[in-house]
């Protein structure tokens, strides 16, 4: 349990489905938190749906996990015990240590998006949100001097 993975553990905390706390460093250490009622069942692979929605369904739960947990010796345990889960269901095991392993090598790091042409010679509209026709006089007002706000810095 999360318990035994934590030297000392000053504050156990649940929020929604992530268990939390601070190890005595003082680092946050998050962990899945599954309710005792929970069994844990899935879409039955002998079901009558296309490959695609098994692999999707495993991909999406482990990829939660990853987003979860924040050590990777924990979510290594977490993921055997999902695919545990899984094969209860019938899924098959290659399928499952697949997409598992691919979720565990995974980067936790989002890369940013390259930021946007901010090139100033462009043209850039300038953007008015109206309620349903009540910003009319606004509008029109920014339509008739559109041409000076473009020049403008702000």
């Amino acid at each position: 349990m999360f318990i035994d993975l934590l030297s000392i553990i000053y504050l156990i905390s649940i929020f929604l489905d992530i268990l939390f706390c601070f190890d005595k460093y003082g680092n946050l250490q998050t962990d899945l938190y599954v309710k005792p009622t929970d069994a844990r069942s899935y879409l039955n692979f002998n079901s009558a749906h296309p490959n695609h929605i098994f692999s999707g369904i495993i991909y999406s739960q482990c990829l939660r996990l990853r987003r979860i947990i924040n050590d990777n010796q924990r979510l290594k345990i977490r993921l055997d015990e999902l695919c545990i889960a899984f094969e209860k269901s019938c899924y098959p095991k290659s399928m499952l240590t697949n997409i598992s392993t691919k979720v565990l090598n995974m980067e936790r790091i989002l890369r940013t998006a390259s930021p946007v042409n901010t090139d100033e010679s462009s043209s850039k509209p300038i953007l008015v949100v109206s309620c349903f026709g009540t910003d009319d006089k606004l509008v029109k007002t920014l339509k008739t001097h559109e041409e000076d706000l473009l020049k403008t810095n702000s």
